[in-house]
């Protein structure tokens, strides 16, 4: 499969999965189910305890989770080449789930891209993460809880 080709299903899934939680249509099963997908190239090779780390927005999780979150950003193109947050894909993805999403999603991504400065790139994807979602929070915004099933 070509790189672009990964690119592109890659970002079809995501999309989708994103139209789904903001319907409230998908579990947490499902979300896991499709981060495995997503993540079979990724090395190391992320354990269930990685997944659920990412799920349940782990504040300390371990290196390989760290990892793993930078092999997802990655292969969606989220994080761009300079391993910044690509403000033009990270606000599409903000504008498919949240009312104003692109104008508040651009502000966040603004703020982490200024605010992370670690050069080990495992620990950046993880500080970017929480950037994210502290970033969202003081924003009042809704950041899915998944059921198990």
């Amino acid at each position: 499969m070509s790189k672009f080709t990964k690119i592109l299903t890659v970002t079809v899934y995501l999309i989708l999965t994103l139209m789904l939680l903001k319907i409230n249509a998908v579990s947490k099963k499902q979300v896991k189910s499709f981060l495995q997908d997503m993540s079979k190239d990724c090395d190391p090779k992320p354990t269930d305890e990685d997944f659920e780390a990412l799920l349940t927005h782990e504040r300390n999780p371990s290196k390989s989770a760290k990892c793993l979150r930078l092999c997802l950003l990655k292969s969606s193109s989220i994080l761009n080449s300079e391993n910044q947050l690509d403000l033009n894909v990270s606000t599409d993805l903000f504008a498919m789930v949240y009312d104003d999403g692109e104008k508040t999603g651009g502000e966040i991504v603004t703020a982490c891209n200024s605010r992370v400065h670690e050069t080990e790139l495992c620990e950046k994807a993880h500080l970017y993460g929480m950037c994210l979602l502290d970033e969202m929070k003081e924003r009042n915004m809704k950041i899915e809880e998944f059921d198990e099933e």
